[in-house]
């Protein structure tokens, strides 16, 4: 039986998942944003093409949400899950020397996003927790300004704020949604279609389940 708060947390998610639409759709109303652009960037993740098409975490993880959804067989890329430490309290992967913090956090949080989706499909309630883990790490020891604009991992932090009862995920995951539609009061392309997928995680994942 579902009880009356999991049935207000569960409307508040739907909230959520309303307003990024609509933040997202924003852009199509002004004739900006197709899918196209998240396409490309998933594309590009998993492109053998690529020049260093692993070398980054959040390519490895889309890469592996990627071959996921469509069914396609991705062992080698499905190993990058394997060097996480689920037990650690800290980021997804270190900060590489020649990155700069804002290029890191995006990385960080875009392979937050994909882990998300990848936790889903495999039903790993341990990825879920070292998700919302590493969210928690970011909250204490980053700010959201120093993503570059773009909400990567927004529903995560949505979605700490409503079952952990947490002000300050709910200020990041806001954060994340002004920086992106700050300078010109309506997200990018890329950013839509973050917010959209997003959304259609909160409305798509059983959070309730999982944490």
């Amino acid at each position: 039986m579902t009880t009356r708060s999991e049935s207000s947390r569960d409307a508040k998610l739907t909230q959520w998942a309303h307003h990024l639409d609509a933040c997202a759709g924003s852009s199509l109303h002004e004739g900006f944003a197709t899918h196209k652009p998240f396409q490309n960037w998933r594309a590009r993740a998993i492109s053998p093409l690529a020049a260093s098409p692993f070398d980054n975490i959040d390519d490895r993880f889309w890469a592996c949400a990627s071959g996921l959804r469509t069914g396609e067989s991705r062992s080698q890329r499905d190993a990058s899950l394997d060097e996480l430490d689920l037990d650690a309290h800290g980021p997804l992967s270190p900060q590489a020397s020649t990155k700069t913090i804002e290029v890191w956090t995006e990385s960080e949080l875009a392979a937050l996003q994909a882990l998300g989706w990848i936790a889903h499909i495999q039903e790993r309630r341990e990825l879920f927790r070292k998700a919302l883990s590493t969210c928690r790490w970011h909250i204490e020891q980053t700010q959201p300004d120093n993503a570059t604009n773009r909400p990567w991992g927004i529903h995560l932090f949505v979605v700490m704020s409503e079952f952990e009862g947490s002000d300050d995920a709910r200020l990041y995951a806001e954060t994340l949604l002004h920086n992106c539609i700050v300078t010109h009061a309506i997200p990018d392309a890329l950013s839509a279609d973050i917010l959209r997928d997003a959304a259609e995680a909160l409305r798509t994942i059983d959070w309730q389940r999982w944490l």
